[in-house]
């Protein structure tokens, strides 16, 4: 997401930035972008057409925006499983809660409710779980739950706010997440070894919505200082944190990396 022509927009652009191509020209915010499992479209929200958050989706080449889900109330990026379904939050029950539906929207069905804010569905590589964020507003925290539904189970991660978990496509092992502690950071849960590690050699603050790349060492980020953002990739062996988007291209955010299933 860009916001240098005035409004949230989406682009695609390839890690050695030889093509960047603009996906939506709405005039309004449009935000959360992720791929679908074939990489064939991009899933978004925008009020464009209602002022009321929708989730679409486009495969970049003038086709028009199809509406993936109407339901009223705030909404979650959705995320795209590997058999094609998509799982999103959305507040149309009440409360923020995870919904899992068909790869056009249809039949969704509540996976996950709970008392606290329910968000940020992650599909496990094979497609047998979700790493999601929830909890009381200003204490979010990692856990996994079936696809098929059910109960929660909380990963300790060592800090009292953690969020934006995303599955290692390559190790299952491993999902990466956003910290709060002082700034914003990337941890490392290695779900074998039972452990939450910060990534190695990472000083800088304020990395945030990490997004796997398909080598599973890889990642892009949101980096930010305090006026303006930017995508970065950031090496999780090494720490090596290189920035991807030029400042031609203003504040961005929230990328998301295709890998191919």
């Amino acid at each position: 997401v860009s916001r240098f022509t005035g409004h949230a927009e989406i682009y695609v652009t390839n890690l050695a930035r030889s093509k960047t191509m603009r996906l939506t020209n709405y005039r309004n915010t449009s935000i959360g972008p992720r791929w679908s499992a074939d990489g064939s479209r991009v899933f978004f929200i925008s009020s464009f057409r209602s002022n009321w958050p929708e989730i679409f989706s486009t495969n970049g080449y003038g086709e028009a925006a199809k509406v993936i889900t109407n339901a009223r109330g705030a909404l979650g990026a959705a995320s795209s499983g590997p058999d094609g379904r998509i799982a999103f939050a959305s507040s149309n029950k009440g409360t923020m809660d995870i919904f899992v539906a068909g790869p056009r929207g249809e039949a969704p069905r509540l996976v996950v409710g709970t008392d606290g804010v329910d968000s940020d569905p992650c599909w496990s590589p094979d497609g047998s779980r979700f790493a999601l964020t929830s909890g009381p507003l200003g204490r979010p925290g990692i856990y996994l739950a079936s696809s098929a539904g059910g109960g929660l189970t909380r990963v300790a991660t060592g800090y009292g706010y953690s969020t934006e978990p995303r599955w290692n496509p390559v190790q299952p092992n491993q999902i990466v997440f956003t910290y709060q502690s002082g700034g914003l950071g990337l941890g490392l849960i290695d779900l074998g070894a039972g452990t939450v590690a910060k990534l190695p050699a990472i000083s800088a603050l304020n990395l945030s919505h990490a997004s796997w790349c398909a080598d599973g060492r890889h990642l892009v980020a949101t980096q930010a200082s305090a006026s303006t953002g930017w995508l970065a990739v950031v090496d999780s062996v090494t720490g090596k944190v290189t920035r991807l988007s030029p400042s031609s291209m203003g504040d961005c955010s929230e990328p998301d990396c295709w890998v191919r299933r």
